[in-house]
Parts: structure tokens; C-alpha cells; sequence
């Protein structure tokens, strides 16, 4: 990754690669639809139906098993979903696993709209929106569990383990997105 281009700018390049890649082999729009359903479908409006209808199926324990399962893996991957880091090792073979978290760029395919999305900036507050649907996704992740019908050691033990992954993803993602800001001199 060269340090003096803007970051828009390498964001923006992974973009026109993928969008170039997608077009000349279609099944993998797959990927942004895959990555949808599973970021606003299962992770968003899973709990919410859930908590809203009373829900106290198996489901439950899949989406609290799912949450930990994403955490844990972009833990484990330096801030990488496995699905974007997927893309970008199409898009660039030599790719190294961390060196753009940030970037998701099968997601940047607006499958509501049927186009492309680009940067035009990148600033502090990409950062922060990301954190808000951290925090969003541990009220969601809260709410569940205390819906499961099971013993409250079992709820107060999920939501250890929960929090304990969290709190160490969180402190990760804020030390890459100060190395990131200050890799690429974003105020």
C-alpha cells in the first residue's frame, strides 16, 4: 500500500476492481447479497422480530452463537470480514489479511439500488459510524439473551463471553483506526 495516496483513493481502487470483477462474472454479486442478509437481515432484524413477536425458538441461540462467531473472527482476521477478505484476494492475490479492515468492498454494491458506490471522503466519522453499529449490535446481542428461555448462569455466562470478545475487538478496532488515521493524516 503506497503511504501517499489518499485512502479515498485506494478504497475507490478496490471498488472499480471488484465492481470489474463482479461484472465479468456475475455469480459473485452473490457475495453482496450474501453479506447483506447476513449483516441486516440475520444481525439486524433477526433480534428485533425476535424481541418484538416474543420469539423463544432455536434461532435464538444460532444468533447469539452467529454474533460472537463475527466478532471473533474480525478479532481474528485484524479487523477483515471473511467475506470482503475473500473479494479482495481476487481483486489483488498479494493482498496481506489487516492491511485495509476498513475496506469492504463487495458492500459497496448497493443491492437496493443496483449500483456502485465510491468514496468521496474518509474521515473520523466513518470510524465512528462503524463503532455505533458495534454498540447497536450489543444492545441487539443484550436483548436476545435476555429473552432465551434458560437459566440466568447461562445468560449471565453468554453475555461474559460476549462482552470479554467485544471489549477486546473494540480495543482492537480503535488501535487500527488510529493507525489508519494517522497512516493516512485523517483528522
Amino acid at each position: 500500500m503506497i503511504q501517499e495516496e489518499r485512502l479515498e483513493t485506494i478504497l475507490n481502487k478496490y471498488i472499480s476492481d471488484t465492481r470489474n470483477i463482479f461484472d465479468r462474472y456475475k455469480i459473485l454479486y452473490l457475495f453482496s447479497y450474501i453479506h447483506i442478509i447476513f449483516i441486516g437481515g440475520f444481525n439486524i432484524f433477526f433480534p428485533l422480530y425476535s424481541y418484538i413477536f416474543n420469539y423463544q425458538g432455536v434461532l435464538n441461540y444460532f444468533y447469539l452463537f452467529f454474533v460472537i462467531l463475527i466478532f471473533l473472527h474480525w478479532l481474528i482476521l485484524k479487523n477483515e470480514c471473511i467475506i470482503s477478505l475473500f473479494v479482495k484476494k481476487l481483486i489483488n492475490n498479494d493482498y496481506k489479511i489487516g492491511n485495509l479492515g476498513i475496506s469492504t468492498p463487495d458492500l459497496q454494491y448497493n443491492v437496493f439500488l443496483n449500483k456502485w458506490d465510491t468514496f468521496k471522503t474518509y474521515n473520523r466519522n466513518n470510524f465512528l459510524k462503524t463503532k455505533i453499529m458495534f454498540l447497536v449490535n450489543m444492545i441487539l446481542y443484550i436483548s436476545v439473551t435476555l429473552k432465551i428461555n434458560t437459566s440466568v448462569k447461562n445468560k449471565v455466562l453468554y453475555l461474559f463471553v460476549f462482552m470479554v470478545i467485544f471489549l477486546m475487538y473494540i480495543k482492537e478496532y480503535d488501535n487500527y483506526s488510529d493507525k489508519i488515521c494517522h497512516q493516512f493524516n485523517i483528522i
